[in-house]
């Protein structure tokens, strides 16, 4: 993104120039159809059922303040190299959720692609009024069905304009260093280089945290508004009762809303824990639908996206795709369960031991990872998921795997590290509000297994706990659930976990699923990116989840929404070092020469950012390399003659090892 130049003016405009697919495309034949498969930084899957199964690609800006986008357009050089395909193109599979026994057979698509199709969609979204997040879903290729023809176009060029719709109020300090590591996050993900964080004046929070609970609860509450004048924080307790009578709503949900919304944009308020289940702090219950999937579900994200009011449309019926929903938290908002004071007392005491841990004790460096075989037909496994997640551990972390590779392999050698204590849990399996679950139906962890923390104790080593599986988290149906049971049991258990109040939802595989990247992006953010707190986590693994969200009801927004947070959003993760809110450095190409270049005049430039090394490229119009591909360090000027070099438009291309890429354009003229 080396053309885009940022102007801080009401109405403004930038442009991406950027390559699809660096590292190029496979095509593999399976039976009667082919797939086209890229490197999975570069690319991402989204498609109808039955469309052209091809990948996209997502690109980002993320833009100071507040703006509203006024136009999208996208260009492309025309493929020059396109082949005709032995077979057809294989149709987008229907997507299921995760346990799902119901599998599609690939088969040959009847539609067509062009380059015109693009952008797929366009996705805005707001980070409390400091960022505004820019989301293009873009699409690269041609396809014509009935002569099998596949092109790439070498290079695109993307063009946002936007007008700023008003500067946010000032926002608190801690507020402030919250923004900045979120947005930076998104931008460092997706390459947007042209990132800067906010710097205004700053505000005086009056309060950092706001705790809604219910009247019955305000002694047990005490316990965890000592905890949080030991971090520092300035708190609120508000009962549910005196909310619903001094603050405007249609229903109690909306006042609780309603007054999130003061503390947060009047107040400066960052976290907010809303303390007990729905028995007590009520749930907003949204519509949720993805591949003929319906149902009416919890979602607290309600609490935390200010934006609108996720009825746009008024018809009584949260949280559809016509309601204009932002997505994007606005607060680092957690829910903790519980329906009896015994219950309430138990996790506030269980984050104060959790708070108070010597950091020479080891056992929170003990990690078990549990992945069931989850589509045999296909050899979907969770075990895919969860290698991924391991890459984001420390390295002084000790790893359990317990991975079925085959239906009915599922080795129980976590148990005892499950039981004694771990600092993360993971089960990538099938599930439902009672437990998450092998191929074989057998119990990998669920409310009457957990009887083995009671008898084996891992009092004091409470860790935390998250979950693919569909329905884990769903804390309205009748009875109790897998979090409630986990997070409230007085002796073991856990002390935060993650699960969804509705379905999971696979991915193409061998992608994996939307479901299993917010699991995943949740650890990253912790113990790679160093998130200053557990709820800053999980909004920024929302946030970059976002971005693959192509379109009405599809599995992204669907998981978005069912994935829930059960924890106090302010809990510091032990083992993470302390955070230090130093942005990223930009990932971009600096030119140290002239440009445009006469024929003959040396080319120098150098690479920035966080990478050791960056593959470095020079493509012209055509998409065609002009040398070989090189490794170059960080911050360090290359030199390339242009002597060889006809008169024309280049392409400089610097992937980091992560695959993620930018260019810069330079141009040759004649002598």
């Amino acid at each position: 993104m080396t053309l885009g130049i940022l102007l801080f003016l009401l109405s403004a405009s930038e442009t991406d120039l950027f390559v699809p697919f660096p590292s190029g495309y496979s095509v593999t034949v399976e039976g009667d159809v082919c797939t086209v498969t890229v490197d999975r930084n570069e690319g991402f899957y989204s498609a109808a059922y039955q469309a052209p199964f091809l990948p996209l690609v997502s690109r980002v800006f993320v833009l100071p303040g507040r703006c509203e986008i006024s136009s999208v357009s996208a260009s492309f050089e025309e493929p020059v190299s396109a082949e005709y395909l032995s077979v057809p193109l294989a149709g987008a599979p229907a997507v299921q959720p995760v346990g799902s026994s119901q599998r599609t057979t690939l088969t040959a698509t009847s539609g067509s692609i062009k380059l015109e199709d693009s952008p797929v969609s366009v996705h805005t979204g707001h980070i409390l009024n400091a960022f505004t997040v820019v989301t293009c879903s873009i699409n690269p290729w041609v396809y014509l069905s009935d002569s099998l023809l596949l092109g790439l176009s070498p290079s695109c060029s993307l063009t946002i304009e936007w007008e700023e719709t008003g500067q946010p109020s000032n926002l608190s300090v801690l507020q402030t260093e919250m923004v900045n590591f979120r947005a930076a996050a998104v931008a460092d993900r997706y390459g947007f280089e042209n990132f800067h964080t906010i710097s205004r004046p700053e505000a005086d929070s009056s309060t950092d945290y706001l705790i809604v609970t219910g009247a019955d609860y305000l002694d047990e509450i005490v316990t965890l508004e000592n905890l949080l004048g030991t971090k520092g924080l300035s708190w609120q307790t508000l009962s549910v009762q005196e909310i619903a009578s001094g603050w405007p709503g249609i229903d109690t949900q909306e006042s609780i809303r309603n007054c999130i919304k003061h503390f947060v944009f009047d107040e400066g308020s960052t976290y907010v824990v809303l303390a007990g289940d729905e028995t007590v702090v009520p749930a907003r219950e949204v519509y949720t639908e993805c591949e003929g999937y319906v149902e009416f579900a919890p979602s607290d994200l309600y609490y935390a996206d200010l934006d609108g009011s996720w009825d746009e449309n008024g018809n009584g019926i949260y949280g559809e795709y016509a309601d204009s929903l932002d997505l994007y938290p606005d607060v680092l908002l957690g829910r903790l369960l519980f329906s009896s004071s015994e219950s309430a007392s138990a996790i506030f005491e269980k984050n104060v031991v959790y708070a108070g841990v010597n950091q020479t004790e080891t056992w929170y460096r003990n990690v078990v990872l549990c992945g069931a075989m989850l589509f045999p037909a296909i050899g979907y496994a969770g075990a895919k998921g969860c290698e991924l997640m391991a890459q984001s551990f420390p390295g002084n972390f000790d790893l359990t795997k317990a991975y079925e590779l085959s239906s009915g392999d599922h080795p129980d050698t976590y148990f005892p590290v499950l039981y004694s204590g771990a600092g993360w849990n993971h089960y990538a399996g099938h599930g439902n509000n009672r437990g998450v679950y092998w191929i074989d139906n057998s119990a990998i962890l669920n409310i009457f297994r957990m009887e083995g923390f009671s008898s084996r104790s891992n009092q004091g080593r409470t860790g935390i706990h998250s979950g693919i599986g569909c329905h884990t988290g769903d804390f309205t149906d009748d009875g109790v659930c897998l979090p409630e049971t986990l997070l409230t049991l007085p002796d073991g258990g856990g002390v935060a976990g993650f699960f969804n109040t509705s379905w999971g939802w696979e991915g193409y595989w061998p992608e994996i699923g939307s479901t299993e990247r917010l699991c995943n992006n949740t650890v990253h953010q912790v113990y790679v990116q160093k998130a200053p707190s557990l709820g800053a986590a999980y909004a920024s693994a929302i946030d970059l989840e976002i971005p693959n969200m192509t379109g009405p009801y599809d599995r992204v927004m669907q998981s978005i929404i069912a994935y829930a947070a059960f924890m106090d959003p302010s809990l510091e993760v032990l083992g993470v070092t302390s955070f230090n809110p130093i942005p990223p450095a930009p990932f971009r190409i600096v030119m140290l020469c002239s440009n445009p270049l006469i024929s003959g005049e040396d080319l120098r430039f150098k690479v920035t950012g966080i990478s050791p090394y960056y593959s470095v490229s020079v493509f012209d119009l055509a998409g065609r390399t002009t040398g070989e591909t090189v490794s170059l360090a960080q911050n360090t000027a290359l030199t390339m003659e242009t002597n060889t070099l006809s008169t024309g438009v280049y392409f400089v291309s610097a992937t980091a090892p992560s695959g993620k890429t930018v260019s810069a354009s330079f141009v040759v003229l004649p002598i």
